[in-house]
C-alpha cells in the first residue's frame, strides 16, 4: 500500500492540519504522521508528547503515528514513504527531507496549502446543540467561573462603534416549486421580519450585554432610517447620524423558505463619504473620547469608513488607552482588514485575511502571521464559520501562539449574526482584562448563542451566563 508522510510539533492540532492531512490522503491511501519528540531542539515546542499523541490519536485521518528524533532522515528510511507532504510556507526554505528524496527513486516531496474544504469529523448529538470546548479550557487553564464574572464586569464599560447601520429583512416563503416558464424558483411570501444589522447590531449586542454605548453612524433620509433611530432610543444608544440626500440607509432582504436563504437583495449607495462629513465624524470621537474605553469598528466597506477616519481616531484611541478591535467585511464587497493598523483584536474570515495580504498558498498559521505583521496587529482571530476559531497572538505570557476552537453550536439556525456577536463579545472581555484565549472563547460562546436564533437579536448577560454556569457544573 503506498503511503504519504507528514512531520510536525502539533502543539494544538487545528483546522490547517486537518486540511493539509486531507490533501495527503488524496495522494495515498496510508497516511503516516511523525511527531518530533520532547528533546527535539525547537523552541516552539510546548506540550508534553504524551498530550500531543492523544491530541493526534482523535484522528480518523491518520493510520499510523511515529515518533521523530533529531533525525528524521532514519524514521523516513524506516516508513518508506511514497510522498512527503509539507506547507506551502515551507517551499523556500531548506527541507531535511529533501536528502532522502535525492537518495530514493519512489518518493516525491509535494507542498500544498492542504484542502480548503477539509471538514472536523465532529460526533453529532441531537440532544444538545451547544456545548463547551473541554480540551480549549483545560489547555489554557481557563476557569468558566471567571469568565461569568468577566460578562458581569460589562456593566462598567463604556463602548463605541464606527460602522455602516444596516437593515436586515427576512421574507419567509413557501416554496411553489419551479416555473414552467423558465428555470425560476416560484415562492409565496409568508411573513415579513426586521432586524437591526451592521454596525447597529454590534451597539446593540454591546448595550444588550450591559454597556453604556455611544455609536457613529450613517442612516438616509427615509422610512427605514425612522425604525432604525427608533430602535436606538428603544435600547438606550446615544448615536451620531451623519446623513447625505442621496444615500440611503442601506437594506438587505433575504428571501427564506425552508430555514435557508435562497436570494438576497442589497438596496446600497457606495460612494466615499464626503470629506466634511468625514471631519464630522473625527471632531465628534474627539468630544467623547474621554468616556469610552472600547471602540469597535464594524466596516462593511461600503464607503462610510475612510482612511482618514480610521488613521485619526486609531491614533486617538491608543494615546487614550481604549482596546480597538474591527472587523471589515469582504463578503460580496472588497475590502482590507490590514488598513486597520495597530488595533488589539481583528476578527478576519480566511477570504478576508487572504486578500489582505494577498496570498493563496500559505497555511493558515503563516496567514494569520502574515496579517498580523502587515497590520502591526496583537491579535488575530480567523473566523472560519462551522469549523470554528483559530486564535493567532503575540501574548508573551502564554506558551501558545496559535490555537484552534471548535464551533460550539453544532446545529446552527442561522449564521448570519456570529461575526457580530464574537466581535462584540471579545473586544469587550479582552477590555476587562481578560487573555485573548479567555477572550476568544468567551466570544464563541456568544456565537453559538447568536446562530440559535433566526436573525440578529442582541445577546443579553444572562444569556451568556446561563450556558456559562452549564459548563460551570462539569468543571472541578
Amino acid at each position: 500500500m503506498s503511503s504519504v508522510f507528514i512531520s510536525g510539533n502539533f502543539n494544538s492540532v487545528h483546522a490547517g492540519h486537518i486540511r493539509l492531512m486531507s490533501f495527503a490522503k488524496r495522494l495515498a491511501p496510508k497516511l503516516i504522521v511523525g511527531i518530533y519528540c520532547d528533546d527535539f531542539q525547537k523552541p516552539d515546542i510546548r506540550r508534553p508528547l504524551s498530550e500531543r499523541l492523544m491530541a493526534l490519536k482523535t484522528l480518523n485521518l491518520i493510520d499510523q503515528i511515529v515518533e521523530v528524533d533529531n533525525n528524521i532522515l532514519s524514521v523516513l528510511k524506516k516508513v518508506k514513504p511514497n510522498f512527503i507532504v509539507k506547507g506551502s510556507e515551507f517551499k523556500r526554505k531548506l527541507n531535511p527531507e529533501e536528502e532522502y528524496i535525492k537518495n530514493s527513486d519512489t518518493c516525491q516531496l509535494v507542498f500544498s496549502p492542504g484542502d480548503t474544504e477539509a471538514l472536523w469529523e465532529i460526533e453529532k448529538n441531537q440532544n444538545q446543540n451547544v456545548f463547551h470546548d473541554n480540551n480549549f479550557l483545560e489547555k489554557h487553564n481557563i476557569d468558566l467561573r471567571k469568565l461569568s464574572k468577566t460578562v458581569r464586569g460589562f456593566k462598567r464599560l463604556r463602548v463605541a462603534v464606527i460602522g455602516e447601520t444596516i437593515i436586515d429583512d427576512y421574507i419567509d416563503c413557501t416554496a411553489l416549486g419551479m416555473s414552467q416558464e423558465d428555470p425560476t424558483i416560484v415562492v409565496k411570501p409568508i411573513e415579513k421580519k426586521r432586524y437591526l444589522g451592521g454596525a447597529a447590531i454590534v451597539a446593540a449586542h454591546a448595550k444588550s450585554l450591559g454597556a453604556s454605548v455611544e455609536f457613529i453612524t450613517q442612516l438616509g433620509r427615509d422610512d427605514e432610517a425612522k425604525y432604525i433611530k427608533a430602535e436606538l432610543d428603544k435600547l438606550g444608544i446615544n448615536f451620531k447620524n451623519v446623513s447625505e440626500e442621496f444615500r440611503p440607509t442601506i437594506l438587505k432582504t433575504r428571501y427564506r423558505a425552508n430555514s435557508k436563504t435562497l436570494l438576497r437583495v442589497t438596496r446600497v449607495e457606495e460612494t466615499p463619504l464626503e470629506i466634511s462629513l468625514q471631519k464630522k465624524i473625527i471632531s465628534h470621537f474627539k468630544k467623547i473620547l474621554n468616556r469610552i474605553d472600547v471602540l469597535i469598528f464594524s466596516d462593511f466597506n461600503y464607503g462610510f469608513i475612510s482612511d482618514d477616519i480610521i488613521k485619526q481616531t486609531i491614533l486617538m484611541a491608543k494615546n487614550h488607552g481604549v482596546k480597538i478591535a474591527a472587523d471589515s467585511q469582504s463578503s460580496s464587497q472588497i475590502g482590507d482588514i490590514s488598513r486597520f493598523e495597530g488595533v488589539d483584536l481583528i476578527t478576519p474570515t480566511e477570504r478576508e485575511a487572504r486578500l489582505a495580504v494577498k496570498n493563496k498558498g500559505d497555511g493558515l498559521t503563516v496567514l494569520c502571521e502574515r496579517l498580523k505583521n502587515k497590520g502591526n496587529l496583537k491579535h488575530v482571530v480567523l473566523t472560519m464559520a462551522e469549523h470554528g476559531l483559530l486564535v493567532h497572538s503575540d501574548q508573551n505570557d502564554e506558551n501558545w501562539r496559535t490555537d484552534q476552537i471548535v464551533a460550539l453550536n453544532k446545529y446552527p439556525i442561522d449564521v448570519a449574526g456570529a461575526g457580530d456577536s464574537f466581535l462584540t463579545t471579545a473586544a469587550m472581555a479582552l477590555a476587562t482584562h481578560a487573555n485573548i484565549w479567555e477572550a476568544a472563547y468567551l466570544g464563541n460562546v456568544a456565537a453559538s448563542v447568536q446562530v440559535s436564533k433566526t436573525g440578529n437579536v442582541p445577546i443579553i448577560q444572562s444569556e451568556l451566563e446561563e450556558h456559562l454556569s452549564h459548563g460551570i457544573k462539569k468543571q472541578p
